[in-house]
C-alpha cells in the first residue's frame, strides 16, 4: 500500500472486490478515512464501496471520499470561486449556479427556439428539445476531450466531407447557437457540465495554489472503471499519481461501452505506464465455463478479425442459454413471466438478481410485462434512461393533478388527461370507470375544476363504486385545500405524493416504478427552482410545468 497499482481483467474477475479489500486494508492499517479518495465515472458505481463501508467500517462511512470527477470539480470550484471567477471572466461578486442536464436544456432551448424561428434549422425535422440536447452533448464531449467547443462545427464539417451537403449549414448554425448560449452562461455565472470542466481544467493549469489544494485533499486513491471515464478524468489522475502515497487504478477489459458519451478506453489504458506495477486478474470468478465459452463464441462472431484469447477451460456455449420461439406476442410475454416466477418462487433467486433486457421498451411492452409479473407476485422496476420524464404515465398523472390545483397557470387539461390521472392514481378505478367519473365531475374551461362525488346520481355512484368515490373526494379535497397555500412546485409535488398518492387506497402505495418516476420529477423541479429562480422574472412554477 505504498505504491501505485494498475489492476486489469475481464468483467466479473473480482476487481471491485479486490478494491474493497484494498480500501479496508488502508483503513485497518491506520490511514485516515478522509485521506482516501474513490473516483468513479458515475455515482452509482460507488455503491459497492458505500455498502462495504457501512458493513465493515461504519465509522469511516461519510469520511472516505467517493466522488465523480464532475462532482469533485464542482466542489473545488465552489470553494475557489472568487479567485477562479476573476481569472476566467465570470462575475466574482456572485455565486456560481451549477446547472443540471434539465436546467441546461432549459436555457439552451431559448436560443434554439430563436434559431428555429429565424429558419436556420428548416432542413431538420427534429423537435427543439432534441436539437438543444444534441448541441449540449457536443459541447460536453468537447470539454472532456480537451478541445474548445468552437472547433466542433469545423470538425464535424471535416468529418462529413461533402461541402455541398445541407448538413454543413446546420453544423455552422449549431455552432453559433452554442456561442450565444455560452455567452449567456458566462454573463450569469451559469456553469453547465462543459463549462464546469473547462473552467476546472484551466484553473488546474494556470493556478499552482488551486492545484496544490486539489492534490492535497487525498493521499490514497482508488479509481474504478476508468475505461468508462473521460480523457479529462484520466488527465487528472495522471497528474495526481506522483503526489499520492498509494493508488489503485482499475480497468475492465470488456467494458468501455459508454464511448458514445465521451468515455475513452484508450486514454484509460495509457495510465498503465504511469503506475509502479501492473496486476492482472485473468479469469472471471463468477462466470460458469459454459458462459465464458458463449462469450468467446459471440466475440469471435461479432469481431472475426479480433485476436480474442479463447477460455482455457472447457465449456459448451449452447448450454449457457435457452432459445424460445413463440408465434404470438402474448405467448412470449407469458413465457418470460413464467420463467422469472420459476426463478423467484421455486429456485429462491432474489428478484434484484434478474434482468429482462429488450432492444426497445415501449409503453405496451412495459405495461404487459409489469402486469404479468405483478400477477405472479414478482416485484419489478423498469429503467429507460433516455425516456423523458413527461413520458412516464405516473408523472403525467401527477402533473395533471397539479394543473387542476393551479388554475391560475392557464393550462387546461383535456378530459382524457384527467381520466388517465384518476385511473393512474385511485385504486379501484379502471379506465372505463375513470372515464365515466371524469365525464360527470370535470369541468374544463378557463378555470378547470372538479365537482364532488356526491352530486352524481346514486345508480352511477354504484357503478363507479363508493370506495373509489370516497378516495376521489379525498384527493379532490386535498387539491382544493392545498391550492390555497403558496408553495414551490417541488414542495407541492412532494406533499401530493407523500400525503395522498402513496397512501393506502391509491395506486402509488405499491407501485415502485411510479414512486421512482415521481421522485425524479420532484428532484428535477427542486433543481429547476434553485437554479432558475434567482434570474427569472414571472411565474417560475408555470415555466417549470412547461
Amino acid at each position: 500500500m505504498d505504491r501505485t497499482i494498475f489492476l486489469e481483467g475481464p468483467a466479473g474477475a473480482g476487481k471491485t472486490e479486490y478494491a474493497i479489500n484494498y480500501l479496508l486494508g488502508l483503513l485497518t492499517s491506520g490511514r485516515e478515512p478522509d485521506s482516501i479518495l474513490i473516483l468513479v465515472p458515475h455515482r452509482v458505481l460507488g455503491n459497492p464501496y458505500q455498502l462495504a463501508l457501512s458493513r465493515d467500517a461504519p465509522w469511516a462511512l461519510g469520511r472516505v471520499q467517493i466522488k465523480t470527477v464532475g462532482g469533485l470539480a464542482r466542489e473545488i470550484l465552489d470553494l475557489f470561486w472568487p479567485v477562479v471567477a476573476a481569472r476566467s471572466g465570470f462575475d466574482q461578486r456572485r455565486e456560481p449556479i451549477f446547472l443540471s442536464l434539465e436546467t441546461a436544456q432549459y436555457y439552451m432551448r431559448r436560443f434554439v427556439i430563436q434559431a428555429v424561428e429565424q429558419g436556420v434549422f428548416d432542413s431538420l425535422r427534429v423537435p427543439v428539445p432534441r436539437i438543444a440536447a444534441q448541441i449540449l452533448d457536443t459541447m460536453n464531449k468537447a470539454a472532456v476531450a480537451g478541445f474548445p467547443f468552437t472547433q466542433v462545427a469545423d470538425r464535424l464539417i471535416a468529418a462529413w466531407g461533402d461541402r455541398s451537403s445541407a448538413r454543413i449549414a446546420v453544423y455552422k448554425y449549431a455552432g453559433e447557437v452554442a456561442k450565444q448560449y455560452r455567452a449567456y452562461c458566462r454573463n450569469h455565472n451559469l456553469l453547465d457540465f462543459a463549462l464546469l470542466m473547462e473552467t476546472f481544467m484551466r484553473a488546474l493549469d494556470r493556478d499552482p495554489t488551486f492545484a496544490d489544494y486539489l492534490f492535497g485533499i487525498a493521499r490514497h486513491m482508488i479509481a474504478d472503471n476508468i475505461e468508462e471515464d473521460t480523457p479529462a478524468a484520466h488527465e487528472l489522475i495522471r497528474r495526481w499519481l506522483p503526489r499520492l502515497e498509494s493508488a489503485l487504478i482499475i480497468m475492465d477489459w470488456d467494458a468501455g461501452y459508454r464511448a458514445f458519451l465521451g468515455a475513452d478506453p484508450d486514454s484509460a489504458e495509457a495510465l498503465r505506464d504511469e503506475c509502479d506495477s501492473v496486476e492482472v486478474l485473468e479469469r472471471s470468478s463468477d462466470a460458469s465455463p459454459d458462459l465464458e465459452a458463449l462469450a468467446w463464441s459471440l466475440g469471435t462472431a461479432i469481431m472475426p478479425d479480433a485476436d480474442l484469447m479463447p477460455p482455457d477451460i472447457g465449456g459448451d456455449p449452447l448450454a449457457a442459454f435457452t432459445f424460445e420461439f413463440h408465434a404470438y406476442y402474448p405467448q412470449m410475454l407469458d413465457w418470460v413471466a413464467d420463467e422469472v416466477s420459476h426463478l423467484v418462487h421455486e429456485l429462491a433467486v432474489p428478484p434484484r438478481e434478474i434482468v429482462i433486457m429488450a432492444p426497445f421498451l415501449g409503453d405496451a411492452l412495459r405495461f404487459s410485462l409489469v402486469e404479468r409479473l405483478s400477477a405472479r407476485q414478482v416485484p419489478v422496476i423498469t429503467h429507460r434512461p433516455s425516456r423523458a420524464m413527461t413520458d412516464e404515465p405516473a408523472n403525467r398523472a401527477v402533473l395533471t393533478l397539479t394543473a387542476l390545483a393551479h388554475p391560475e397557470w392557464d393550462y387546461e387539461p383535456t378530459p382524457e388527461e384527467v381520466s388517465d390521472a384518476l385511473f393512474q392514481t385511485i385504486e379501484g378505478l379502471d379506465p372505463v370507470r375513470a372515464a365515466l367519473l371524469t365525464e360527470i365531475v370535470y369541468r374544463a374551461g378557463k378555470t378547470p375544476s372538479l365537482s364532488a362525488f356526491e352530486i352524481i346520481k346514486p345508480e352511477v355512484q354504484e357503478r363507479i363504486t363508493y370506495s373509489a368515490g370516497e378516495r376521489y373526494d379525498h384527493l379532490r379535497g386535498w387539491l382544493l385545500e392545498t391550492a390555497e397555500l403558496d408553495m414551490p412546485l417541488d414542495h407541492f409535488l412532494s406533499r401530493l405524493f407523500g400525503e395522498v398518492l402513496s397512501q393506502p387506497g391509491y395506486k402509488f402505495h405499491y407501485a415502485l416504478d411510479s414512486g421512482r418516476a415521481v421522485a425524479e420529477l420532484i428532484e428535477s423541479a427542486r433543481r429547476f427552482r434553485q437554479t432558475v429562480y434567482p434570474f427569472e422574472a414571472g411565474d417560475w412554477d408555470a415555466a417549470a410545468m412547461e
